[in-house]
């Protein structure tokens, strides 16, 4: 479970994280209402060790975004002034209410390592290290006989597709994209279904089922429509990027509290 908290971070999903946290048995009483707020909190734990500065300014900023997200439930709940907040400084008020035993060992580890990189300045990509390691443990579950062998399936499709030379044409256009894309990102499952009218041009897929399941995607594999909890940070991406302040190496962390208002999709 610990392995797929840190894939899920590295991932920075909000629905994923929440699912593991509730398996792994971590809860705050914003779990419900603020799911990201514990992805946030995590993030903070798996961020670039440093110098002990950076680390210090990292706090310094998680401490404003917590401020600005309690006088936002306080607003949110007409309480402004100082007696209407303790009334209802309860409900406002972010703490564990269920924590596993070795949820304090596990963070505890984290923190000598992050101590001595700060002890002796290096910075490492803490949560890229450990991500990884994570993947490579959570792939190893399945055999090697149920892992993919190839990009697209080799089996044809049980649907009767069109025929002519236009379809032929295209159904060779759309399995090479699909080997093409499943190649070019590891982890990335496929499925592509084109009708012309009432016929079925194309009914093809590619890949594996996920970055840590390498069976191979089937044409009839159930998966999920969307996954909308990184919307936000893709739109605080594309502002970024407008604004020419994005870079290769820049931290994701104040991303979060970005302000992705005005913009057009």
């Amino acid at each position: 479970s610990y392995c797929s908290l840190l894939v899920a971070l590295s991932e920075a999903s909000v629905t994923k994280g929440r699912q593991v946290m509730d398996d792994l048995g971590l809860v705050t009483t914003q779990s419900q209402a603020h799911p990201e707020r514990d992805l946030e909190f995590m993030l903070l734990l798996f961020r670039d060790t440093g110098s002990r500065k950076q680390q210090e300014q990292g706090r310094k900023e998680f401490r404003k975004l917590r401020k600005n997200q309690r006088d936002a439930d306080f607003e949110a709940l007409g309480a402004s002034t100082k007696k209407e907040k303790a009334k209802v400084a309860s409900q406002v008020s972010r703490y564990p209410t269920q924590v596993p035993d070795e949820y304090i060992l596990f963070v505890r580890m984290m923190l000598l390592v992050r101590g001595l990189c700060t002890q002796i300045e290096a910075s490492l990509p803490f949560l890229q290290i450990f991500g990884g390691h994570a993947r490579r443990a959570l792939i190893a579950r399945f055999p090697s006989p149920q892992r993919a062998l190839s990009f697209a399936p080799v089996a044809e499709s049980s649907l009767a597709l069109a025929s002519g030379s236009k379809s032929e044409a295209l159904r060779r256009r759309v399995r090479a994209a699909i080997e093409r894309c499943t190649s070019e990102r590891p982890g990335l499952g496929v499925q592509v279904c084109v009708l012309l009218g009432n016929t079925c041009a194309v009914d093809d897929c590619g890949g594996v089922l996920g970055a840590v399941d390498p069976r191979p995607m089937a044409r009839d594999t159930p998966i999920p429509l969307a996954d909308l909890s990184r919307l936000p940070l893709l739109l605080a991406l594309m502002a970024e990027e407008r604004a020419g302040r994005s870079s290769y190496g820049a931290a994701l962390g104040p991303l979060w509290g970005a302000s992705v208002e005005g913009l057009e999709l």
